[in-house]
């Protein structure tokens, strides 16, 4: 049996930057603490140093000292050691002669003994202060030796110390301080990393790094799997995303040759939508081999634009596509339209069958074919080219169904010996412009539509007039812009792609037009033979 391979757990984004914190806040807190318990403790200590070597020193200078020693009188020095000792809360002051013999003492008993520890005691006889740390009658001890002086004339020596426990009590006390301030920062640390974490979380989305890792993979991906081309702009204006598709349209072969410039350099009407703050669709932004049409939109956040975002295409491409769902549509209504003026005259002779009227029923098949082999005859003799000939015959039934009158003109002539893809371009032309003549009847009693074409000087002229009202004559040159339309949104394309059609052939259009008299519109195209 195969088992499931379990994915091994990973600790969540939130949890360990908590960790995180808290062990930086931890280990500050423990290397501050023993930083400045071991200052205070040194402090404390030269603190002590310095006022026992003081009070010594004012005792060596004591002229109650100076005469005791020298009258040898151990009853003053005794009450004035310890009437010293209580007044500077230190642990002892011990005077001794030369022979150091204590002539004053805490414990009353040791007045009169030899100093307990000679050896420490010598170097004061030589005249030295210094200080030590050493065991007494009274403990551990930290003292300093002064000696005493009468007219340059040493006579003895004066010790002052502290128990080494006073020290310790005194330099905890102060350490305690330092302690409750390492542990008052260590809880202001964990609370600081628990709305840090979230904080965090909260500014990625609730996502963890590798949530975050897949979603930076993905959107990778689909913008390098777009075929339209992508550009991501900071708040700062420089480039940070590109697909593959945008290099290849912008005439770039690495992403490095792009990624970090400026958006006004490279995009400007990206540039110009982040300065407006609004969106701007269709636009056509020029590059130094190819135009392309741009959708550009700023990254808005808070009402301030802090980003923006563009996907474009070959502008070529697209008018390509379009012309050839521009041909599709034109093929599809004419053959709806000769499908639906068959079905109508099936339903007649359907009709006739069922009343047994068969004598009316012949006349009408044979009027029917002496029209349509008419029809057809005549295409068939002006118009070499079948596909494009068909095309008119769709049209032919179009209008009828529409109630127009569309006539082609005795004299068009079309030469059999034109590219495919030519006719193809030839009927998206024609079909716009026969289409926008069809509208323009609309409401208008006589509906007459005139077709035409042929070759004049090595040109293939083309021709479609109308019945209709015309065209203003300030509405003349805004027809042919994209989206303008006076029948409502969603139009206004036909003679835009029309005259696209035509720029791409190398022809040129022609308009003319009176009010009430109808329009007519003329297309020169040259004449490209197979």
């Amino acid at each position: 049996m195969k088992l499931c391979r379990r994915e091994p757990r990973t600790v969540k984004l939130q949890t360990l930057v908590m960790i995180l914190v808290f062990m930086v806040v931890l280990l500050s807190a423990l290397a501050t603490a023993l930083f400045i318990s071991y200052y205070v403790t040194k402090n404390e200590e030269k603190h002590l140093s310095e006022k026992i070597q003081a009070i010594a020193r004012v005792t060596a200078h004591s002229n109650t000292v100076i005469q005791s020693l020298q009258e040898e009188t151990e009853v003053d020095i005794q009450e004035y050691a310890n009437e010293i000792r209580t007044l500077s809360d230190v642990g002892f002051v011990v005077i001794m002669d030369m022979d150091l013999i204590r002539k004053s003492h805490p414990l009353d008993e040791e007045v009169g003994q030899t100093f307990f520890n000679r050896k420490d005691a010598e170097k004061s006889l030589e005249g030295k202060e210094y200080f030590s740390v050493e065991e007494g009658p009274l403990g551990m001890g930290m003292r300093v030796f002064t000696p005493v002086y009468d007219g340059g004339e040493q006579i003895g020596v004066v010790v002052v110390g502290v128990s080494l426990d006073t020290v310790e009590s005194l330099a905890y006390n102060s350490r305690r301080y330092v302690y409750i301030g390492a542990i008052l920062q260590l809880c202001l640390g964990a609370i600081g990393a628990y709305y840090l974490s979230r904080y965090m979380k909260r500014k990625l989305y609730g996502l963890e790094p590798v949530e975050i890792a897949k979603i930076l993979q993905e959107r990778n991906a689909m913008i390098e799997a777009a075929k339209e081309g992508i550009i991501g702009v900071n708040d700062d204006g420089k480039i940070t995303v590109i697909s593959r598709e945008a290099l290849r349209l912008m005439g770039f072969k690495q992403k490095e040759e792009i990624l970090g410039q400026s958006v006004e350099d490279c995009m400007p009407s990206l540039a110009r939508a982040m300065r407006n703050g609004q969106p701007e669709e269709n636009v056509e932004q020029a590059f130094d081999h190819r135009t392309v049409l741009a959708n550009n939109v700023p990254i808005m956040h808070k009402g301030r634009v802090i980003g923006g975002l563009s996907v474009f295409k070959d502008k070529t491409e697209l008018q390509e596509m379009a012309d050839q769902l521009t041909g599709i549509k034109l093929y599809t209504e004419s053959l709806r339209a000769q499908s639906h003026e068959f079905m109508n005259k099936f339903h007649v002779i359907l009709g006739l069958v069922h009343l047994k009227k068969y004598d009316e029923m012949s006349r009408y098949i044979e009027n029917l074919v002496d029209d349509y082999e008419t029809e057809k005859g005549f295409i068939v003799k002006r118009i070499k080219n079948a596909i494009f000939a068909g095309f008119l015959l769709g049209k032919l039934s179009k209008a009828r169904e529409l109630g127009i009158q569309l006539i082609i003109n005795e004299d068009s002539y079309m030469p059999g010996y034109i590219e495919e893809e030519y006719i193809h371009d030839l009927i998206r032309i024609a079909g716009n412009l026969i289409e926008n003549a069809f509208d323009a009847l609309e409401g208008v009693k006589e509906k007459v539509v005139i077709f035409s074409i042929g070759v004049l000087d090595g040109e293939l002229v083309m021709e479609v007039g109308d019945s209709g009202n015309g065209i203003p004559e300030e509405l003349v040159t805004a027809i042919f812009e994209k989206g303008y339309s006076t029948k409502g949104t969603g139009r206004g394309y036909g003679l835009y792609l029309t005259k696209q059609s035509v720029e791409k052939l190398n022809g040129m259009i022609e308009l003319k037009t009176k009010a009430g008299a109808g329009t007519t519109f003329t297309v020169f195209l040259p004449l490209q033979e197979s």
